[in-house]
């Protein structure tokens, strides 16, 4: 975990300091985020508890690329019986999701208004840090590891204060089934800002 954390943070001062040095954009997102598939098996509860950090840079008229690491936390808690293979415990169990994923992307803007209004899709790839756990009283159950996954995006960039755009997008997170980890599915709702 610790290596996983030196990387995030080298990741994200490199987005920082080429947002500076390369006339980029820097984008900030509050996200909020539902699990889908077998993700929402394990925890149905809705996530308010996650952001992201981008660089985009602009390679041609209204067409981007970026490179984004996020963080979400999905919890949930239920009071039973649980049986696992070598032992039942009737506790409170605890579960969580944390997912990372780190992502090369491309998007592509459309003026929508002569003020800036703007629409635009985006489509990222790469890989994922997803790392679930069930927690029982004394017990910890922890299943971790890396998956490659895609997340397409639809949004808006709305004009905002002190030359930064507001921007409201829907992003849809999917992390490919290892032989140690199951897939990984969300559906986000996410606001921030892009300056």
């Amino acid at each position: 975990m610790k290596k996983l954390i030196l990387f995030l943070g080298l990741y994200i001062a490199f987005a920082i300091g080429s947002h500076a040095y390369a006339q980029g954009d820097f984008v900030i997102n509050y996200n909020t985020s539902i699990a889908l598939g077998e993700t929402n098996d394990f925890i149905s509860k809705y996530s308010f508890r996650g952001f992201s950090m981008e660089g985009r840079w602009e390679v041609a008229d209204e067409i981007y690329v970026g490179v984004s690491g996020a963080w979400t936390v999905f919890y949930e808690s239920e009071k039973g019986t649980f049986v696992n293979e070598t032992r039942t415990t009737s506790t409170t169990q605890y579960r969580y999701i944390n997912a990372y994923p780190l992502l090369v992307s491309g998007y592509k803007y459309f003026t929508l208004s002569s003020k800036g209004l703007s629409f635009y899709t985006g489509f990222g790839i790469g890989p994922y840090y997803v790392e679930t756990k069930k927690d029982y009283s004394i017990w910890t159950e922890t299943n971790n590891g890396w998956q490659f996954g895609f997340a397409p995006e639809i949004g808006f960039a709305i004009p905002g204060p002190l030359d930064a755009d507001i921007l409201l997008s829907i992003k849809y997170n999917y992390a490919f089934k290892t032989s140690s980890v199951p897939e990984f599915s969300s559906l986000g709702i996410n606001i921030g800002f892009i300056y």
